[in-house]
């Protein structure tokens, strides 16, 4: 796992363009019961995340944007 974000940025798909701003997040919960192994914690999510790239990806602004146009044809 890395606590740095990269400055790569990509065009939102047309799926992403449709989920409005105030959508729900969807979270990931655990209750972890006994011991907690951190060392293996870590390793473990580090492992999903390099396998799952998406996980990692963060939705931000971008200088200068504006919201896009709509596509649909008016007349």
């Amino acid at each position: 796992m890395t606590d740095h974000f990269d400055d790569t940025t990509f065009p939102l798909s047309p799926e992403q363009r449709a989920v409005p701003a105030d959508a729900p997040r969807l979270l990931l919960r655990a209750d972890i019961e006994g011991a907690l192994d951190a060392a293996r914690l870590r390793d473990v999510v580090a492992r999903v995340l390099g396998a799952h790239g998406a996980l990692c990806s963060a939705i931000r602004a971008v200088p200068g944007y504006r919201g896009c146009a709509s596509s649909t044809p008016t007349g």
